[in-house]
This record gives structure tokens, sequence and C-alpha cells, in this order.
């Protein structure tokens, strides 16, 4: 739902190939893979395949783990209708898939559990190194990107800390399930930092936007009675009347919807919107003039004044930073209330 607004995303996913490549290299991982392949019960005409597969993969690596969503969308695609393909509901290559799954999700949750291999010989990797120095991957990545919220829901905290005393973190979904296509398992922008209500109600079921390139351009809206709340605000509102929706979710944006239960779960929060609805009644017109200049009077902006009723980060941009923010963002504009006009 929130798009990922890092700058330093790109910057960010080339550290992590290399880091990744650097845990294979010391790991002998590619010849591992292969060693398990040979290992297996699979039919010779399979291992030449899983073969091909792992090779092409680790002459490709960078292709792999830097895919983004045309190429991603197309691994998927190439790995669904050949290797994952199904006939009348059974899996023509059930036992190679299985093998590749296997394979791919212990070099994910291998290297997201390991330590960050710096090169101290640097002195920007050996101050990581200090400062990260009982981070796994997911951890140290987790700090990085600084994902303060849910992007798929925007309801729930994200925040990352490791002490003595406790941690905390999100959860990585992988947005093309590794059940369904294991050669993104690694995928840096296939590994999207999520809450967990979302990873675990999503599991593999297929979303339709990615936040780490793009987010929703619906807007929240509420109705009342099938009516439009700016016309209502003079009028009693009852809360058990509110009804929370998308406004014209593109085809995309309504499989983020529908799989990961979100009209549902923002329905919920119509106690949130009804005090919305009843601080508009009063941050408007003569009220709010007379509330904004007794601040400034103090000292306060008219932006301040502003924060103060309605809450921070309400910019686009920094939505990511603070649980319903588009919510509220959306909903202050269908209040007449625009948070573009208060910056």
């Amino acid at each position: 739902m929130i798009y990922i607004n890092n700058d330093n995303i790109d910057t960010l996913a080339v550290r992590w190939l290399i880091l990744l490549k650097r845990y294979i290299e010391q790991n002998n991982y590619q010849q591992t893979m292969l060693d398990a392949i040979v290992a297996s019960s699979l039919s010779h005409e399979d291992k030449v395949i899983a073969k091909l597969v792992v090779n092409r993969y680790f002459a490709h690596l960078d292709d792999y783990i830097l895919a983004d969503l045309k190429i991603s969308a197309l691994i998927y695609n190439i790995y669904k209708y050949s290797i994952d393909r199904t006939i009348l509901d059974k899996r023509v290559h059930s036992d190679l898939h299985g093998v590749l799954y296997k394979q791919f999700s212990d070099l994910y949750d291998k290297f997201t559990k390991s330590k960050p291999l710096f090169d101290v010989t640097i002195d920007e990797d050996k101050k990581e190194q200090e400062r990260f120095k009982n981070h796994d991957i997911a951890y140290y990545f987790f700090k990085k990107l600084n994902i303060r919220t849910c992007p798929y829901c925007n309801r729930n905290y994200t925040f990352t800390y490791l002490k003595v005393d406790g941690k905390a973190r999100p959860e990585y979904d992988h947005f093309y399930g590794r059940a369904n296509c294991p050669l993104l398992a690694v995928s840096f922008f296939n590994l999207v930092p999520s809450c967990h209500d979302c990873n675990h109600t999503k599991l593999t079921k297929p979303l339709g936007i990615n936040p780490y390139f793009e987010g929703f351009t619906s807007k929240f809206k509420v109705k009342y009675a099938d009516s439009k709340l700016p016309l209502l605000l003079e009028e009693e509102i009852k809360q058990e009347n509110l009804s929370i929706e998308f406004d014209k979710p593109s085809q995309a944006e309504k499989l983020n919807i529908m799989h990961l239960g979100l009209d549902h779960l923002y329905q919920m929060h119509d106690d949130y919107v009804m005090e919305m609805i009843e601080k508009a009644r009063i941050y408007r017109g003569p009220m709010a003039d007379a509330l904004s200049t007794s601040f400034q009077n103090a000292g306060y902006t008219h932006k301040d004044v502003y924060d103060f009723v309605w809450g921070k980060n309400l910019e686009i941009a920094k939505h990511v930073n603070r649980p319903l923010s588009k919510l509220t963002h959306d909903i202050l504009e269908q209040l007449d209330i625009h948070v573009d006009d208060n910056l």
C-alpha cells in the first residue's frame, strides 16, 4: 500500500549482493547445491535440469539478486510455466521443484541468519563491523532500511532493535513466494519488510503491488449512508454507520486488498475515522483560525498547529513512518482539509 521511499535503496541492494557473494564464496555454496542434487533421488533427466538451473543461476547471480519489477515477473513466469508447470492441478516436475525449493530456501535461511562478512580493510566496513557485530544479515538490513511501519498495510509499527534485554524487527515476506519460485528466494527486491500479520495472511498468495516500486494510487474514502462526508459535518453521525473503502482500486491493488484482507482490517478503524470527523467539526473556519492564532502567539507556526491536531508524517513521502498515515491523509482530503496546504 505504501511506497518504500528510501533514497539509499539501490545502494543497499548492491550491498546485499556483495555480502551474499562473500557468503556464497566462503561456504562454496554453488558446489554444495550441486552435490545435494547429485545425492538426491531425482531421475537422471531431472538431475541434469537441476544442475543447469543452479549453474545458470550462479553465472547470472547479479541479475537474479538485483532483479527489478519486470525481471522478477519474467523469472517467476518462466519458472511457473516450465519447472512449476501443472497439468490437471498436478505438478509435472514435482520432485525437481521440491529439490530446488529446498536448496534455495536453505540458502535464504542460512544467509539471513549469518553475520555480515564485512571487508575490514575498508574504513567504512570496519566501522560497520564494530557497530553491527551482534547483528545477523536480516537485522542489519532492516536497520539500514529503517522501515517504521509495514508497507503492505500501514497499520503496524515495524521497528528494528537488538539489545541485550530484547529485540524486535519486521519479517521478510517473499513477494513471489519461495514455494512458487525458489529462484527469487534471496533476491533483494523480492524480500519485502512486513509485519507479522501481513506476512502470515499473505503466505504464498499473489499480490499486485510491490512496495519497493510503487504504492497505492487508490485513496481511502468514507461513506455514510452513501453520502459524502463534507456534507455531513453539521449532522449527527453514528460510528456504526460509517464504511471505509478504497476508491476505484486498480486490478493490481485489488489483489493486495483481497489477499491481505485490507478491506476488512480498515473497516475496524471506524473509531479512528469517527475521531477525525469530530476534530474536523472543530478545526475548520473561525475555530481553526483562532486555534492557530493562539498557538502562533506562543511561538508555534501554522504547520506546528496542524501537526498538533492531525499528527505528523502525513506527506505521501513520509507515510511509511507512521501507522494509518495514508488513511489520515486521504480522509482529511475528503474532509476538505488538505495536507499540502499546511506544509
